[in-house]
Formats: C-alpha cells, sequence, structure tokens
C-alpha cells in the first residue's frame, strides 16, 4: 500500500495510518513529529490543533 503523506502545520506529518479507537468506536488518523518521533492521534476528519 502507497503511503500518503503531506505536511500541515509545518510540525505534524499525516500518515496513512487509521485505526478504530475501541473505546469511543471513532476512526483515528495518526501523525508523526518528524522531529522527534512523536505519533499524535485524531479523530478523522479533524485536523491536529482542533480536536
Amino acid at each position: 500500500m502507497a503511503r500518503s503523506l503531506y505536511i500541515f502545520n509545518s510540525n505534524l506529518i499525516k500518515t496513512a495510518e487509521v485505526f478504530r479507537d475501541p473505546s469511543t468506536n471513532r476512526l483515528m488518523r495518526v501523525w508523526v513529529n518528524p522531529y522527534d518521533g512523536k505519533r499524535v492521534y485524531v479523530a478523522e476528519g479533524q485536523l491536529p490543533g482542533n480536536i
């Protein structure tokens, strides 16, 4: 599967990784900070910073 990446807000990169959160049943998108490797989980359809 091809990885779809783009930079958002100059700090986070959107990845193609999506999973269903078992506690909320919501689809979650994984964003990564390329400088420190920190992963951020955001509900699909929302952008980091708008959560």
